[in-house]
């Protein structure tokens, strides 16, 4: 029997953020005016992509569920967050990012804009983690 944990929960969480941040986005577009979203694979792998203008990219892919795992699993564990202020700032800039280009896609703005930093952001967590753990 799995014995249920505060550090088993934010494991779990840990590995949720890295399913819906990696593997699996929310796929956002604005067809005749309804917003839709999709669950879709997510294939990139990079470890930074920017495009603040302007991409060929006509949909956004949002990973807003992966960074709300990672900031729950970090609210939850952390007894100092001074430490893990410079991870918390991150995931907030990348939380405003994603709503605003949610927003761009909802008002028919969007124009291939996207941050994404997936791989930084999962090193941030998993060294903040681990710094809590000791």
């Amino acid at each position: 029997m799995i014995k249920l944990n505060k550090d088993f929960f934010v494991r779990v969480l840990i590995l949720l953020g890295v399913v819906f941040s990696f593997f699996i986005s929310f796929s956002v577009d604005n067809k005749n005016g309804d917003l839709g979203y999709n669950l879709y694979p997510n294939l990139n792998f990079s470890f930074i992509d920017v495009a603040i203008n302007k991409s060929s990219d006509t949909k956004y892919y949002s990973i807003f569920l992966g960074i709300l795992f990672y900031l729950t699993a970090l609210l939850l564990v952390f007894k100092n967050l001074k430490i893990h202020y410079l991870t918390l700032f991150f995931l907030f800039i990348l939380l405003t990012f994603d709503i605003y280009f949610i927003y761009l896609v909802k008002q028919g703005e969007f124009l291939g804009q996207h941050l994404r930093l997936t791989i930084p952001m999962f090193l941030l967590i998993l060294f903040s983690y681990k710094k809590n753990k000791k």
